[in-house]
């Protein structure tokens, strides 16, 4: 119910601002209830899809067929159960805030190259996690070192650096400057 309270916050602030400054505050606000509501709601109605997308595209990195979100392994020795947890949804929710953080800071208008880069930054992070599992269905015997603290580390740190790099470089400088 997190979500519900910072959801409020950032309305009353964009409703009773009176400056341009507050509303776009409101507005980096509203941005953090995606990960924490919008991101789970459109998982629990679309996760089959979702799912299937992911297994399909790992698949495809390593030349097997899945059936719905189980990927046999590229050696053939098992398959490759591809859970909500590791969905490449969860990290995209953290594009959309780190987009709308600084498209905010600069003026809080969209533009058409802000929202191509938003999407570059959402492929690249669909693009790891891809990566990621696509390994260890390449390397099953490397599941502990991919699955496992240090990969999801390296996963992790890798997915905040091209958003934070593409966020900062891109996104915000695309975004026309209002103060």
């Amino acid at each position: 119910m997190s979500w519900l309270g910072i959801g409020l916050i950032a309305i009353h602030l964009r409703r009773t601002a009176s400056d341009e400054t507050t509303r776009r505050a409101a507005a980096i606000v509203f941005a953090l209830t995606i990960p924490l509501f919008w991101t789970r709601l459109a998982f629990a109605a679309f996760s089959g899809t979702i799912l299937h997308i992911d297994a399909r595209l790992v698949g495809w990195m390593i030349g097997t067929v899945p059936v719905a979100n189980v990927v046999p392994l590229a050696d053939g020795s098992g398959s490759l159960f591809i859970a909500p947890a590791c969905s490449s949804l969860a990290n995209l929710s953290l594009v959309f805030v780190s987009a709308a953080v600084f498209v905010n800071l600069r003026s809080g208008r969209w533009t058409l190259p802000a929202i191509g880069w938003t999407a570059a930054s959402a492929a690249a992070v669909v693009a790891i996690n891809i990566t990621r599992i696509s390994l260890i269905g390449l390397y099953p015997w490397e599941y502990e070192l991919l699955h496992g603290p240090i990969g999801a580390s390296v996963a992790g740190w890798l997915t905040f650096g091209v958003i934070a790099f593409i966020g900062y470089n891109r996104i915000g400088f695309d975004a026309p400057v209002t103060r």
